[in-house]
């Protein structure tokens, strides 16, 4: 988790020093009917500890580790979830398999 945080505080660094102008996120361009301005107030003021920003930045991002997402990259053969043989989404763990609250903690 350190390494994700320091990460993400470089990609936040060079983006706030880069002088390309504002730049839209691609979780933004990828659901354009969203208000992410309001997403991100909500996140960063409902005074949630720092690990559970962190897993809600992970999810709002898609960047958890399902098998969907390894599938797409080549780094699986399935998409099936190890617990119900479902396809193994994001939704789909946190909703259908119950993982929500293990991810989120």
């Amino acid at each position: 988790m350190q390494k994700f945080k320091n990460h993400l505080y470089g990609v936040l660094l060079t983006m706030a020093t880069t002088d390309k102008g504002t730049s839209e996120l691609r979780i933004a361009r990828k659901y354009p009917g969203i208000a992410w301005q309001r997403v991100w107030t909500n996140v960063n003021t409902t005074g949630l500890s720092d690990p559970i920003k962190s897993t809600w930045y992970a999810a709002i991002n898609e960047i958890i580790a399902t098998n969907e997402r390894l599938a797409g990259i080549h780094l699986t053969t399935t998409t099936s979830c190890v617990r119900c043989g479902a396809t193994d989404t994001l939704l789909h763990r946190l909703i259908a398999c119950e993982e929500g609250p293990v991810i989120c903690t």
